[in-house]
């Protein structure tokens, strides 16, 4: 199932970052990106932009972030209203 989001950091440098996508209750998930699974972006990424993914892989370990996988980033800011 594709899940609809926004970048909450991102790190051109080391490779990887972090999205957030409402969840079921309504609050914000999070989930652990690697640039090995962006199909699609700008050329830089930025904070609040809109990704568009499915999640992958489970958390490896207790406290880990389930990974997000098919990751589309768009150009434009994510609307206002969206996960805070």
């Amino acid at each position: 199932m594709q899940r609809i989001g926004k970048v909450v950091w991102y790190s051109e440098k080391r490779g990887f970052g972090i999205l957030s996508a409402p969840a079921a209750d309504g609050a914000a998930e999070q989930f652990y990106v690697h640039v090995s699974k962006i199909v699609k972006s700008p050329a830089v990424i930025l904070q609040g932009q809109q990704a568009a993914f499915t999640v992958g892989l489970p958390p490896r370990r207790e406290g880990d972030l389930p990974m997000a996988v098919n990751v589309t980033i768009s150009d434009a800011p994510q609307a206002t209203g969206g996960v805070q």
